[in-house]
Protein backbone atom coordinates (compact mmCIF):
# COMPACT_ATOMS: atom_id res chain seq x y z
CA UNK A 1 0.00 0.00 0.00
CA UNK A 2 1.04 3.57 -0.51
CA UNK A 3 2.33 5.81 2.27
CA UNK A 4 -0.74 8.03 1.83
CA UNK A 5 -3.10 5.10 2.40
CA UNK A 6 -1.10 3.90 5.41
CA UNK A 7 -1.21 7.39 6.89
CA UNK A 8 -4.97 7.53 6.35
CA UNK A 9 -5.38 4.12 7.96
CA UNK A 10 -3.38 5.13 11.03
CA UNK A 11 -5.36 8.35 11.46
CA UNK A 12 -8.65 6.47 11.05
CA UNK A 13 -7.57 3.97 13.73
CA UNK A 14 -6.90 6.86 16.15
CA UNK A 15 -10.26 8.46 15.31
CA UNK A 16 -12.03 5.13 15.64
CA UNK A 17 -10.75 4.60 19.19
CA UNK A 18 -11.76 8.11 20.23
CA UNK A 19 -15.27 7.95 18.72
CA UNK A 20 -18.52 6.45 19.92
CA UNK A 21 -19.75 3.09 18.60
CA UNK A 22 -21.76 4.58 15.73
CA UNK A 23 -18.88 6.80 14.60
CA UNK A 24 -16.47 3.87 14.92
CA UNK A 25 -18.56 1.81 12.51
CA UNK A 26 -18.72 4.76 10.12
CA UNK A 27 -14.92 5.08 10.18
CA UNK A 28 -14.50 1.33 9.61
CA UNK A 29 -16.96 1.42 6.68
CA UNK A 30 -15.34 4.45 5.08
CA UNK A 31 -11.88 2.94 5.48
CA UNK A 32 -13.10 -0.30 3.86
CA UNK A 33 -14.55 1.73 0.94
CA UNK A 34 -11.29 3.65 0.57
CA UNK A 35 -9.30 0.41 0.64
CA UNK A 36 -11.57 -1.17 -2.00
CA UNK A 37 -11.26 1.90 -4.23
CA UNK A 38 -7.49 1.94 -3.71
CA UNK A 39 -7.15 -1.73 -4.65
CA UNK A 40 -9.40 -1.26 -7.69
CA UNK A 41 -7.34 1.74 -8.80
CA UNK A 42 -4.10 -0.15 -8.23
CA UNK A 43 -5.38 -3.12 -10.21
CA UNK A 44 -6.55 -0.91 -13.07
CA UNK A 45 -3.21 0.88 -13.12
CA UNK A 46 -1.39 -2.46 -13.31
CA UNK A 47 -3.56 -3.51 -16.30
CA UNK A 48 -2.91 -0.21 -18.03
CA UNK A 49 0.84 -0.54 -17.44
CA UNK A 50 0.75 -4.03 -18.97
CA UNK A 51 -1.18 -2.70 -21.96
CA UNK A 52 1.27 0.19 -22.33
CA UNK A 53 4.20 -2.22 -22.18
CA UNK A 54 2.57 -4.43 -24.82
CA UNK A 55 1.86 -1.41 -27.03
CA UNK A 56 5.44 -0.21 -26.60
CA UNK A 57 6.83 -3.61 -27.65
CA UNK A 58 4.49 -3.71 -30.65
CA UNK A 59 5.53 -0.19 -31.61
CA UNK A 60 9.18 -1.28 -31.54
CA UNK A 61 8.38 -4.20 -33.84
CA UNK A 62 6.51 -1.89 -36.23
CA UNK A 63 9.41 0.56 -36.28
CA UNK A 64 11.85 -2.27 -37.01
CA UNK A 65 9.59 -3.44 -39.85
CA UNK A 66 9.38 0.09 -41.21
CA UNK A 67 13.16 0.39 -41.14
CA UNK A 68 13.45 -2.88 -43.04
CA UNK A 69 10.95 -1.73 -45.67
CA UNK A 70 12.70 1.62 -45.99
CA UNK A 71 16.01 -0.16 -46.53
CA UNK A 72 14.42 -2.33 -49.24
CA UNK A 73 12.97 0.75 -50.92
CA UNK A 74 16.35 2.48 -50.86
CA UNK A 75 17.98 -0.59 -52.40
CA UNK A 76 15.29 -0.73 -55.08
CA UNK A 77 15.71 2.97 -55.81
CA UNK A 78 19.47 2.52 -56.13
CA UNK A 79 18.92 -0.39 -58.50
CA UNK A 80 16.43 1.57 -60.60
CA UNK A 81 18.76 4.57 -60.84
CA UNK A 82 21.51 2.47 -62.42
CA UNK A 83 21.80 2.65 -66.21
CA UNK A 84 20.27 -0.21 -68.12
CA UNK A 85 22.72 -2.90 -69.03
CA UNK A 86 23.85 -3.75 -72.55
CA UNK A 87 21.76 -6.89 -72.26
CA UNK A 88 18.65 -4.74 -72.37
CA UNK A 89 19.80 -3.12 -75.59
CA UNK A 90 20.52 -6.56 -77.07
CA UNK A 91 17.10 -7.81 -76.07
CA UNK A 92 15.47 -4.74 -77.56
CA UNK A 93 17.28 -5.35 -80.90
CA UNK A 94 16.19 -9.00 -80.82
CA UNK A 95 12.59 -7.95 -80.17
CA UNK A 96 12.64 -5.56 -83.14
CA UNK A 97 14.15 -8.27 -85.33
CA UNK A 98 11.41 -10.71 -84.26
CA UNK A 99 8.74 -8.10 -84.94
CA UNK A 100 10.15 -7.47 -88.42
CA UNK A 101 10.32 -11.20 -89.09
CA UNK A 102 6.71 -11.57 -87.94
CA UNK A 103 5.57 -8.79 -90.28
CA UNK A 104 7.40 -10.37 -93.24
CA UNK A 105 6.13 -13.84 -92.43
CA UNK A 106 2.54 -12.56 -92.30
CA UNK A 107 2.97 -11.05 -95.79
CA UNK A 108 4.09 -14.33 -97.29
CA UNK A 109 1.67 -16.68 -95.53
Amino acid sequence: MSPVYESLRLVSEKVKHAADVEAQQSVVDELADIERLWLDSDSQLARQLQQLDSTSRLWGEVEAGMESILEQLKNTQTLLMQPLSDKYNELERELRHCQVCLVYSQKFF
